[in-house]
Parts: C-alpha cells; sequence; structure tokens
C-alpha cells in the first residue's frame, strides 16, 4: 500500500509533463495577401492554394508543408526553411527565394519566372516540368534534383552546382551556364544553345543543339506580320467599286 502511494504522485506529474501531439494547422485557401508572417512557425501547415501575394516570409519555418497551387508572387521567403515542402503547381513568380532551403522540396509544375534563388539549397528537389524563365539561379545548389521537361530558358546558372542532376527535355536555350557544374548531369534531348558545348563537357547524354544566335523561324527578316502561314495564304483581290449591273427588263408577250 505504501510503495502505490510512493508512486501514484510521480505516474501523475509524468501524465502532466506529457508533450502535446503536434496538430498541423489547416488553412486551406486563405486570403494572407502582404501578410507578415516573418520567423513564422509553420511546421507542416496546410495552406493549399492560399494567397499569399507579397506576404513576408522571412526566415519563416515552412518544413514538410503543404502549398500546392498557392499564389506566392512578389513574396519574401529569403532564408525560409522548406525542407520537403509541397509547392506543386504554385505559383512563385517574382519570389525572392535568397539562401532559401529548399531540399526535397517537390516542386513539380511550379511557376518561377523571374525568382531570385541565389545561393538557394534545392537539392533533391522535384522540379518536373517547372517554369524557371529568367529565374536567378546563381551558385545554387542542384545536386540531384529532377529538372525534367523544365523550362530554364535565359536562367541565370552561373556558379550553380548541377552534378547529377536530371535535365532530361529541359529548355536551356539562352540559359547562362558559365562556371556551372555539370557532372554526370544527364541532358538527354535537352534544347541548349551552340556556344555551351564547352560548359557541358562533362555531363551525360546526347542535348539537342540549337543556333540561339539565329531568329526563330516566325521572326525571320522578309516574313510578313503573321508569320510564315499568312505568307503562303494567297492575296485577297480587293472589292470591286463598280456599279451592279441592272438586270433586264421582263419581255411582255403581246
Amino acid at each position: 500500500m505504501l510503495l502505490v502511494l510512493l508512486v501514484l504522485p510521480l505516474a501523475l506529474t509524468a501524465c502532466k509533463s506529457a508533450p502535446t501531439p503536434y496538430k498541423p494547422k489547416i488553412m486551406p485557401r486563405a486570403y494572407l495577401v502582404g501578410a507578415n508572417l516573418r520567423q513564422a512557425k509553420l511546421h507542416k501547415v496546410n495552406l493549399y492554394a492560399a494567397d499569399l501575394r507579397q506576404a513576408d516570409l522571412f526566415r519563416a519555418d515552412l518544413r514538410q508543408a503543404f502549398l500546392g497551387r498557392a499564389i506566392l508572387r512578389d513574396a519574401d521567403l529569403q532564408e525560409a526553411r522548406m525542407t520537403r515542402i509541397d509547392l506543386s503547381e504554385a505559383d512563385l513568380q517574382s519570389a525572392a527565394l535568397v539562401r532559401a532551403t529548399l531540399g526535397q522540396a517537390v516542386l513539380e509544375g511550379a511557376d518561377l519566372r523571374r525568382a531570385d534563388l541565389y545561393l538557394a539549397d534545392l537539392r533533391q528537389a522535384d522540379l518536373r516540368d517547372a517554369v524557371l524563365h529568367d529565374a536567378r539561379l546563381r551558385r545554387a545548389r542542384l545536386g540531384k534534383a529532377d529538372l525534367r521537361g523544365a523550362s530554364l530558358a535565359g536562367a541565370d546558372l552561373r556558379g550553380a552546382d548541377l552534378r547529377g542532376t536530371r535535365l532530361e527535355g529541359a529548355d536551356l536555350r539562352r540559359a547562362r551556364l558559365e562556371g556551372a557544374k555539370l557532372s554526370q548531369a544527364r541532358l538527354d534531348g535537352a534544347s541548349l544553345c551552340e556556344s555551351d558545348r564547352p560548359s557541358v563537357k562533362q555531363s551525360r547524354g546526347t542535348p539537342t543543339w540549337v543556333d540561339c544566335a539565329a531568329p526563330p523561324p516566325d521572326e525571320a527578316p522578309g516574313t510578313p506580320a503573321g508569320g510564315p502561314v499568312a505568307a503562303a495564304q494567297p492575296a485577297k483581290a480587293p472589292p470591286s467599286t463598280a456599279p451592279p449591273a441592272k438586270a433586264p427588263a421582263p419581255t411582255t408577250k403581246r
């Protein structure tokens, strides 16, 4: 009996001090335009299709969060922790992601046009079919990332680490690749400018070489407005200005 009286208070104290199980916040389609979320604790939060345009998420904790189809245009995500975040089909146009941690993140089909990813960590990230036109990826870490079918036309990849990256079918026309590390990168079917041959010597696969100095076929000199299709169509005759001929008067039988 004495032993029970001694053990019972200890058991009650242990129950009170037990940590409460973490319950992720669920806020789908939330309207958070311009919200101040600096250094916010948003671990595993569900913000599916939320509107976070111009939101301040500087150094926010978004690890394993779900932001599929979220709108993050012009948002400040600098130095944010986003390991294993799901940003599939999210709109990140012109977003600031300088030094952001996006290791193993899902960015399939995401729109990252003109996004600033300087020194960002994207190792083993899923960027299949992502749009990265004119994105700034200078000195970004993309080792073993999946960029199959991604569009990187005009992207700044100078000094980026692309070792072991999958780039099959990616569009790299007019991308800046000076100093990029491309050893063991797979480039089968990727579109690259002829001038980039020296930059991809250590890569694997057979890319499609494009003469980026020549204008596209629909912009060739001498092509009329409307493109080659319009040029192939015969010119229409101008409308006639002559008055219409009068019909002969009907004859009457006598």
